[in-house]
């Protein structure tokens, strides 16, 4: 049988021959080029692997680097540390410490104290590792704004007391060096701050689907300011909030420090939306400068997270019922009944000082011949017009207007205790002052002076003693007095710093006396011209503290409520007394959100 090839010409059999011998040739072009391009990708992503897991490491020593130097930048920031040099030198070198660790740069002390000296744009800092190798570019700068274009993707460059380090290295590559490419740049940068605890006003709320507690103006939220030329002044300290606030017009918050440091209003709805919450230029500094520029666009700051309660411990005793005719066993004894002066009831102790009693209001101090009142558990205390009320931390009267029948508090009784089950009334003009005491109200009480002042802790009781201004609790639970052995004494030599700020008025929360308010009490309402003028914290954290204030409410301390509102066409001032003990947080790298990081 003959085979087609054996009746194919003989040209055609060579032609045949030459296209498939061209075949194959393309066949092998084609796969060396892919050869080369999945070679050139492998080699890539090999190296671009390598890069990213630099990147990892990089970004792993700057991360903690901010942190350990933003510790540091507590308020205030000219204050020296415990590393003997003002705080933004101690940041720098902290970070300084950090990256030369974990990058082992080999920096000796001296260079660690130079670097950290250096705080200028834009050069970096150079240093090549022990062993040789591709030099470290590093800035490490606060704010960061002084690293120059180093930090320019950075949201909070222009920030006081934010810590910023930022990492660039030339990595060399390995496969793609067949390709030419010999090195890339690798780099990782970070910030980090300190959340805020500087606060001299918080509110603990937060919203719940934008329906608010109050039935104040529309849109009212849970830091409230209200009357034509009503301002707050807060000094040396934060106003943070867990929800919004509202300035209605012609209202101001002015907020700053004595000392020049930085001071804000950091808020979660920390937006301004016009007259539902207020408007650029309420919120200014103490020479009423508008913040918008230096916290833009609103004034305000975006509080990193939820503010937590401090949850300051209530004093011994302060929770047992008002149900018994006698102290309901060890704790209660620690809060007797205290002594009453009217008989309404068998479980009534009454305080009453009526406009016939002695005593009277001179000046901003009472009379000699004023009553006095020890501590221990009240219902009603009524003060009458232009009357006076002396609270003693350590004694007690059996009758408040003799002198002769005063005797000091026993060993088993709670000095400075003042706790008040019933309502608590000061007068037009009248006047409540105590020093080394503390004023603890159950949540169904009702604190609503008309008019009249309560001044706490600010050494008016008696000018001869000038040393009991702390309240009698302190917010690391424990008492300003000491037992000597046959009466209470006011510790001398108090520190705040470590002993705890002495708290001047405390409302206990309604789950410490078997209750619940899911709204928050009402307790603290002081009314239109009346004041509170008090050296100490204000602890009410579950309650909706409402001033009506007057020139002559004025605090030094701390107010922690459930909610805040001032009204009144008036000034007040709170000063912020405590110390800054703000935890550092990291900043950024961030997810943007509107301009802001989340």
């Amino acid at each position: 049988m003959i085979g087609e090839d054996d009746v194919t010409p003989p040209g055609n059999a060579r032609l045949r021959d030459r296209l498939h011998s061209r075949q194959r040739g393309q066949v092998l072009a084609l796969f060396a080029l892919g050869l080369t391009v999945f070679i050139g990708a492998a080699a890539l992503t090999i190296d671009f692997g390598v890069w990213l897991s630099v990147r990892r490491d990089y970004q792993n020593a700057v991360d903690p680097a901010v942190l350990a130097g933003a510790a540091f930048l507590t308020r205030p920031l000219s204050d020296t540390t415990v590393c003997g040099s003002p705080k933004d030198l101690c940041a720098r070198r902290a970070t300084w410490q950090y990256l030369d660790q974990q990058l082992g740069l080999g920096l000796t002390s001296g260079q660690l104290n130079t670097y950290a000296a250096l705080n200028t744009a834009p050069a970096g800092q150079l240093h090549t590792p022990n062993g040789g190798g591709p030099d470290f570019t590093i800035w490490v700068d606060t704010p960061p704004s002084a690293a120059g274009a180093a930090s320019a993707e950075s949201t909070v460059r222009n920030s006081s007391g934010v810590m910023f380090a930022r990492v660039e290295r030339q990595n060399p590559a390995f496969m793609a060096r067949i390709f030419g490419v010999l090195e890339n740049e690798v780099s990782a940068w970070a910030t980090a701050g300190v959340f805020p605890s500087r606060w001299a006003v918080i509110t603990l709320r937060r919203g719940r689907g934008g329906t608010e507690i109050d039935a104040g103006p529309a849109n009212t939220t849970d830091i409230k300011l209200a009357g034509t030329n009503s301002r707050l002044n807060v000094i040396d300290g934060d106003v943070g909030g867990n929800w919004g606030m509202k300035l209605t017009a012609g209202s101001q918050l002015r907020i700053g420090s004595s000392t020049g440091d930085p001071a804000a209003v950091y808020l979660i709805d920390y937006q301004s939306c016009g007259n539902s919450c207020w408007n650029a230029g309420d919120i200014t500094d103490l020479a009423g400068n508008d913040l918008s520029p230096v916290y833009p666009p609103s004034g305000a700051k975006r509080l990193p997270g939820f503010i937590s309660d401090p949850n300051y411990a209530p004093p011994p005793g302060a929770s047992w019922p008002t149900t018994c005719s006698t102290p309901c066993g060890t704790a209660a004894a620690q809060i007797p009944k205290g002594l009453s002066t009217t008989t309404s009831g068998p479980n009534r102790f009454d305080l009453v000082v009526r406009a016939s009693d002695p005593g009277s209001v001179t000046g901003n101090t009472c009379s000699p011949d004023s009553p006095v009142a020890g501590p221990g558990w009240y219902e009603d205390i009524t003060v009458a017009q232009d009357r006076c009320l002396i609270f003693r931390g350590n004694v007690q009267r059996t009758n408040i207007f003799d002198p002769t029948t005063q005797t000091y508090i026993p060993q088993t009784q709670q000095p400075g205790i003042v706790y008040i089950t019933g309502t608590f009334n000061i007068n037009n003009q009248a006047l409540v002052v105590g020093d080394g005491v503390t004023i603890v109200f159950r949540g169904d009480a009702s604190f609503s002076p008309n008019r009249g002042v309560m001044d706490l802790n600010r050494g008016l009781a008696d000018p001869t003693v000038g040393e009991e201004k702390y309240g009698a609790w302190t917010t690391k639970g424990q008492s300003s007095w000491t037992w000597n052995g046959s009466q209470y004494d006011y510790r001398t030599g108090w520190n705040p710093a470590a002993d705890g700020r002495g708290v001047a008025i405390y409302v206990l929360k309604p789950a410490q006396y078997g209750t619940s308010d899911a709204d928050g009490t009402d307790v603290i309402q002081v009314n239109a011209f009346s004041g509170l003028a008090w050296l100490g914290v204000t602890y009410a954290p579950n309650d909706n503290v409402q001033i009506a204030g007057q020139p002559n409410h004025d605090g030094i301390g701390q107010l922690i409520s459930w909610t805040f509102t001032f009204n009144g066409s008036t000034v007040v001032t709170q000063t912020f007394d405590g110390p800054d003990e703000g935890q550092p947080y990291l900043i950024e790298p961030c997810v943007l959100v509107g301009g802001a990081c989340q």
